[in-house]
């Protein structure tokens, strides 16, 4: 599936299980600090405040997240470590519609909250052009082991209430590319919400399992993100936009319960006997995870 940001392009060619985030915010980047054990990144402490450098007071932390909010004319963007705790960053709490583009705490009810993200239209162009949201979030490796993949899980909510679809499109930023997560159950990179907008539109709750096995390149001989050493950082934005519909709306989607593996596949050193567990271990990274009920 194409990028939002390639999308977005078009026009201008044609023209020329650790909680992390709780109620005290998050560390620098998101260590992850053991191999084949899932980090949580939950938003039960966000309540739509924005971002600074250290999160707490109901914001997200700047040293893990930036985000950026574009249109085909322009973009508003909040970098890793500064401090947006204003306009487009700080939508406040909602539970139902996000009334406009931004940034906002989802309260999908029972006391669950979520982090939305409301695409639209932010440097005054028209209603029905193309737009997206990129959240990027940065992870850390310090397992003294090397990822030879990462998974990323998480509950996509999505508030359907545009005749038009919204992309949701997990992506790997490395230092020379970047390539799409692909779905573990089917291969197939990303998400479309319906094209059609829901007679009651509320939320309602997906969930989305991802990986990339490393070595990974978009195209053989292409830019490759190679396996994560110990100590390097890897980037994992969602790319999240689409065109609105002739009333102007976009869908609404918000992401919760992120789930963060790096996976090492252990090389055992050849024994006798030993002919049959290789043989498996090799296939470990052939075989797509079954989804959890």
């Amino acid at each position: 599936m194409m990028s939002i940001r390639n999308r977005l392009a078009m026009p201008f060619l044609a023209a020329a299980l650790v909680v992390v985030l709780g109620g005290n915010g998050v560390r620098a980047e998101l260590v992850i600090g053991v191999a084949n054990q899932p980090v949580l990144i939950d938003f039960q402490g966000f309540n739509g405040g924005g971002l600074q450098p250290g999160g707490g007071a109901g914001t997200l932390d700047s040293n893990d997240w930036s985000i950026e909010f574009f249109d085909v004319g322009g973009s508003q963007f909040s970098d890793f470590g500064e401090s947006s705790t204003s306009g487009l960053f700080a939508g406040g709490t909602v539970s139902g519609a996000m009334p406009a583009p931004g940034l906002y705490a989802v309260d999908t009810g029972g006391g669950n909250v979520a982090m939305g993200i409301q695409a639209g239209i932010v440097s005054g162009g028209s209603p029905t052009e193309l737009a997206g949201v990129d959240p990027i979030l940065r992870i850390r490796n310090q397992t003294g082991v090397v990822f030879d993949a990462v998974y990323v899980d998480y509950d996509l909510w999505v508030f359907n209430g545009s005749d038009e679809n919204l992309y949701v499109d997990p992506e790997a930023l490395g230092e020379s590319a970047t390539i799409e997560f692909n779905d573990s159950i089917d291969g197939i990179p990303g998400f479309t919400t319906d094209l059609a907008a829901s007679a009651n539109p509320e939320w309602t709750r997906t969930e989305q399992f991802n990986d990339l096995f490393l070595p990974a390149s978009v195209f053989i001989g292409g830019p490759t993100i190679d396996p994560l050493e110990d100590g390097q950082t890897l980037g994992i934005r969602w790319s999240i936009g689409g065109v609105a519909d002739q009333l102007g709306r976009f869908d609404g989607v918000a992401i919760d319960n992120i789930r963060v593996t790096g996976v090492n596949f252990v090389t055992a050193v050849p024994e006798p006997g030993a002919a049959v567990f290789l043989a498996i271990a090799a296939l470990v990274p052939c075989c797509r995870r079954r989804r959890r009920n």
